[in-house]
């Protein structure tokens, strides 16, 4: 089969989407992996190794990933205690990260959305980057940057909710609509990302929070609780009760 990383006929692998490390810190006694669909009319699901996809890279290809994946482990999850915050009162209001790889902490997220967007599973239904998909692509295997022209990236830190580690709940991507601009939204690991696929913003907002080269990355919080992602891990439970006959 063709591989869509180096678009050639080898044999392909089971090549994880969003990366194993991530799940596997989800529910480490558990061992099993909560999925969380943004289509309430999916059920709520779960997984003991993840969604992978065995119909898009070859070895070669996906070792190459890895090294990208292997940063976001290292730096969001292994470093997270390192962080610094910004407090106002008793809140933080936001983690400051002074000495990270910018390029391979934006290509890790890039390469997360361009794997969703080349694979058929259901849970990934919703990314479809079209003409972006060769341009990301390009980024990432030649370990380049377009300096935030086209594709720009942040992070906000949820809070830990009040239930054990909700928050990690792995949400299936989807499109945003952004003060006219195009966004990709990722969830996992206890981060979300915003992705912009679209050039030039002009918006201040948008490109005060996006990683910049040589700049400190600032991750906004919030807690879990009071994000959308929680609302539709309720609308999630709601639906699969309704399914068995349960009231909500």
């Amino acid at each position: 089969m063709i591989c869509k990383g180096c678009g050639e006929d080898k044999s392909l692998i089971k090549a994880h989407i969003i990366p194993r490390s991530f799940y596997m810190d989800l529910r480490k006694n558990e061992n099993r992996l909560d999925l969380v669909s943004t289509n309430i009319k999916q059920k709520k699901g779960l997984s003991r190794i993840g969604e992978y996809d065995p119909d898009i890279l070859c070895k070669e290809c996906d070792q190459f990933l890895s090294k990208y994946d292997d940063y976001g482990k290292k730096l969001l999850l292994d470093q997270f205690d390192n962080f610094d915050t910004l407090i106002e009162g008793k809140l933080i209001r936001a983690y400051v990260v002074k000495n990270y790889d910018y390029l391979f902490l934006k290509l890790f997220l890039l390469s997360v959305l361009w794997r969703a967007s080349i694979s058929k599973r259901p849970f990934f239904k919703d990314v479809n980057l079209g003409d972006h998909e060769r341009h990301i692509k390009d980024l990432i295997f030649n370990i380049e940057d377009d300096n935030n022209h086209t594709y720009g990236c942040t992070l906000q830190k949820f809070i830990p909710s009040v239930v054990g580690s909700l928050e990690k709940t792995i949400h299936s991507p989807d499109k945003v609509e952004i003060s006219g601009l195009n966004f990709y939204k990722l969830c996992f690991g206890g981060y979300k990302s915003l992705i912009r696929v679209d050039a030039n913003p002009d918006l201040d907002g948008v490109r005060g929070l996006e990683l910049v080269d040589g700049k400190n990355a600032i991750f906004l919080s919030k807690h879990f609780h009071d994000s959308d992602e929680f609302r539709d891990i309720e609308k999630a439970i709601r639906a699969q009760s309704d399914s068995k006959g349960g009231s909500t």
